[in-house]
């Protein structure tokens, strides 16, 4: 993850976290929190933020919505979108923040994306770009 954020996506996400519990320490993103508010005074810090800061103390602790609007500002500054673009962006905004990863599959999942139309309107909306579109949001919110 520090070395490939292009690989970062819902597997890695998952594969750490399992990675993190199966420990003999149950390094749990719960008590990994509790313990980085208790020493950094960071309430609720996010687990690309812990590790990051664990493997370089100048890295920054960030919670989730830091870390998502960070990403944001990244993929979407200077670039225009419709007002249906924006609806959808939101979306997956909020997903980010809930999921720190966004996936293809994620778009007939969850009811946030269903409701609007699933992967089908959203893949539309943003011209048959939502895919590149998504693996942006995941690299960035890696980064």
């Amino acid at each position: 993850m520090l070395d490939r954020p292009s690989d970062w996506n819902t597997n890695a996400l998952s594969d750490l976290r399992k990675k993190l519990a199966v420990t003999r320490e149950q390094f749990l993103e719960e008590n990994l929190q509790k313990a980085h508010k208790l020493t950094y005074n960071k309430e609720l810090a996010d687990i690309i933020s812990m590790i990051k800061h664990a493997a370089n103390e100048t890295e920054p602790l960030l919670d989730a919505e830091e870390r998502v609007n960070k990403a944001f500002d990244m993929i979407t500054s200077g670039k225009t979108f419709t007002e249906t673009q924006l609806k959808w962006l939101g979306r997956i905004r909020a997903h980010l923040i809930a999921n720190l990863t966004i996936a293809h599959e994620d778009f007939d999942l969850f009811p946030i994306f269903q409701r609007a139309g699933g992967w089908i309107i959203a893949n539309k909306a943003f011209e048959e770009n939502l895919e590149r579109l998504l693996q942006e949001f995941n690299e960035a919110v890696a980064t």
